[in-house]
């Protein structure tokens, strides 16, 4: 889903009509948290996406700052983690999925990473754990049991019962937490399907006001 929310998504973008650019407004300067370097910006980037009932979204947002892996935007709305968007910064459009989304002075201020193909650089560690998944599958959402028996602090991988498509966004639900990832890989092995699936957004517990089914 996530790779076919992608592909729509480039598409529509050379197709709409340029937006009128938005009153630009200097936004707060919150405390920095990030132990990893992150590089100042002022650049005023568009960014675009698909929104639940498929229509074609585009809003200006000025840039808090970013890094090679990402971006952080202060917007005038809240999106979702995990949901797929395309951000132009200057004359190069990233593909990119939310990753955390906070209120800062009625803004919010908003993670994003850049998906690539890069490599794992994190090695896995055996862990069993019962879980579920669910993904969308064309107009159905698919939820279903399956293990997890390896994972990393990026990802982990699943075995499952059916066919989990690669590219897809989903999330897994296990031990009364819930994350957001999309599928890097999929095939069958030994008469089940493994699924490699990469986080795109932080673990949400059931207790949280944030978690929702």
């Amino acid at each position: 889903m996530l790779d076919i929310l992608f592909h729509k998504l480039m598409d529509r973008r050379s197709q709409a009509p340029p937006a009128p650019p938005p009153p630009v407004f200097e936004p707060p300067k919150p405390a920095q948290q990030r132990e990893s370097p992150r590089l100042p910006d002022s650049a005023l980037v568009q960014l675009e996406w698909l929104d639940q009932d498929d229509e074609f979204r585009r809003i200006q947002a000025n840039v808090h700052d970013r890094s090679r892996r990402g971006f952080s935007l202060w917007l005038n709305q809240k999106l979702s983690v995990g949901w797929p968007v395309a951000i132009a910064h200057r004359t190069t459009v990233y593909r990119g999925v939310v990753r955390h989304c906070r209120e800062v002075d009625g803004r919010w201020q908003t993670g994003f990473q850049v998906v690539d193909d890069e490599r794992r650089r994190d090695d896995r560690y055996p862990f069993r754990c019962d879980a579920e998944i669910s993904w969308q599958a064309g107009t159905e959402t698919r939820r279903t049991d399956c293990e997890i028996f390896d994972a990393n602090g990026g990802g982990v991988q699943i075995e499952l019962h059916e066919e989990l498509p690669a590219g897809v966004a989903a999330c897994l639900y296990y031990d009364g937490w819930r994350r957001f990832g999309s599928t890097v890989w999929s095939k069958a092995k030994d008469g089940v399907y493994r699924a490699g699936i990469h986080f795109t957004g932080e673990a949400i517990s059931d207790e949280s006001v944030d978690y929702k089914g």
